[in-house]
């Protein structure tokens, strides 16, 4: 019979400011920001407005470990994920995008 496991995981599903401040609710229906098009890049064409969007998030996690071994490792590193939203409507009729994370 196996023992007790235990597991955690991180997150970072902020796309943008207007999506951190509405929890995510309608994020991709909405295409008032260029960040949307991460969820739902149709909503590009909606917007006759070209746009580039750059933005990154800061990391800095605190991690400590305990048991027989609490050396571990290092798993607290800091890091700055970017991200990328561009629009470029009616390019020969089409509308060109670009949403990286």
């Amino acid at each position: 019979m196996g023992g007790a496991a235990g597991a955690a995981g991180f997150a970072l599903s902020e796309q943008g400011g207007r999506a951190l401040g509405t929890a995510l609710a309608g994020t991709a229906t909405g295409a008032e920001e260029l960040s949307a098009a991460f969820w739902n890049p149709a909503g590009m064409a909606a917007d006759p407005r070209p746009g580039i969007g750059v933005g990154a998030a800061a990391i800095h996690p605190s991690i400590e470990f305990s048991g027989q071994r609490p050396d571990g490792g290092d798993a607290g590193l800091d890091e700055f994920p970017p991200r990328l939203f561009a629009r470029f409507p009616r390019i020969g009729g089409w509308t060109v995008g670009l949403a990286v994370k």
